[in-house]
């Protein structure tokens, strides 16, 4: 069982990753189109 969490939490920590990877740019343009609407 702990096994099976840990290799879970491992696969999980990939995704993660490459979904931050993935979302770097996006969230950049995101948050710079936010403060401009801010101002």
């Amino acid at each position: 069982m702990d096994e099976y969490v840990e290799r879970r939490f491992e696969r999980t920590d990939v995704a993660y990753e490459e979904t931050l990877t993935a979302w770097r740019p996006k969230s950049d343009d995101l948050s710079a189109s936010a403060t401009e609407a801010r101002t």
